[in-house]
C-alpha cells in the first residue's frame, strides 16, 4: 500500500487522456456502443493496453476480467474495465472476448490513445473518478490481484453521492442544454449513466421525454 501512496503522490496531476472507441465485445452489456471513461462518470476506470494475438495479453487481460467481476459481486459497482488493443490484431479478438464479459476496444493506426496514454504492451492504469491516473504499471510479469483490489475499493469511497440524473454537463441545473447533449448523445450511440434517466441501461428517446417533462413540470 506504501507502494500505492508514492505513485499515487507521483501521478497526482497526471490526467489521462479520454477515448471513445466501440465495444467490441458481443458478451459487454455495451456491445457495440462507444465508451470510454466520460461515458461513465463519476466512477473509477481500471484500463489495461495489450494485443489481442500476444498469449500473455490475453492471460493478463482474464485476470483483470476476473478480477473486475469480483470487485462487482462485493457491491462496489462504481468501476469499470476497458481493455484497449489495435485494430491491425482485429482477426484475433476471440482470445479477448471468450469467456470475458467486460468491455474491449481497439485503437485504430496510428493508435492514437496508445500513444497519448504512453502505452506499452500490458500496461495497467487505474484511474480515480476525476480522471487522474493514480496508478500505472506494467503487469506483464504479474498482476497483484490484492493490491489492485485495495486501491480501486479506496478508490470507490472516495467518489462524491452528488450525481444528478439528466444533468449531462455537470453545472447542476436541469436546462434545455441538457436536452441537446443528451440529445446528441442519442444520434452518436453513446451511453452515460447521468443520461439515463429512467436507469434502464440504455439512453434513448425516453430519456429525452422524461427531461422535457422534469423542465415543463418545473417552469411556473
Amino acid at each position: 500500500m506504501l507502494r500505492y501512496i508514492i505513485l499515487s503522490l507521483l501521478l497526482a496531476l497526471s490526467i489521462a487522456e479520454d477515448f471513445t472507441l466501440e465495444d467490441l465485445n458481443s458478451s459487454s452489456s455495451f456491445f457495440g456502443q462507444e465508451v470510454g471513461p466520460s461515458t461513465f462518470p463519476n466512477e473509477v476506470y481500471i484500463v489495461y493496453f495489450g494485443h489481442f494475438s500476444w498469449g500473455i495479453c490475453t492471460s493478463r487481460f482474464e485476470q483483470l476480467n476476473d478480477l473486475y467481476n469480483q470487485i462487482i459481486i462485493d457491491g462496489h459497482t462504481q468501476v469499470k474495465l476497458f481493455g484497449v488493443a489495435k485494430t491491425n490484431d482485429l482477426d484475433f479478438l476471440h482470445n479477448w472476448t471468450v469467456s470475458n464479459n467486460t468491455m474491449v476496444t481497439a485503437d485504430s493506426s496510428p493508435y492514437p490513445y496508445w500513444e497519448a496514454w504512453n502505452a506499452s504492451q500490458r500496461d495497467l492504469y487505474l484511474l480515480d473518478h476525476e480522471l487522474q491516473i493514480v496508478f500505472h504499471e506494467n503487469i506483464t510479469s504479474g498482476l497483484n490481484e490484492e493490491m489492485i483490489y485495495s486501491i480501486v475499493e479506496d478508490l470507490i469511497s472516495g467518489i462524491p453521492n452528488n450525481i444528478i440524473l439528466g444533468d449531462i454537463n455537470g453545472d447542476e441545473i436541469l436546462n434545455v442544454l441538457d436536452i441537446v447533449l443528451m440529445i446528441n448523445m442519442i444520434l452518436d450511440n453513446e451511453y452515460s449513466i447521468v443520461a439515463d434517466v429512467n436507469e434502464d441501461g440504455f439512453v434513448n428517446v425516453i430519456d429525452v421525454v422524461l427531461m422535457v417533462n422534469i423542465l415543463v413540470g418545473g417552469l411556473p
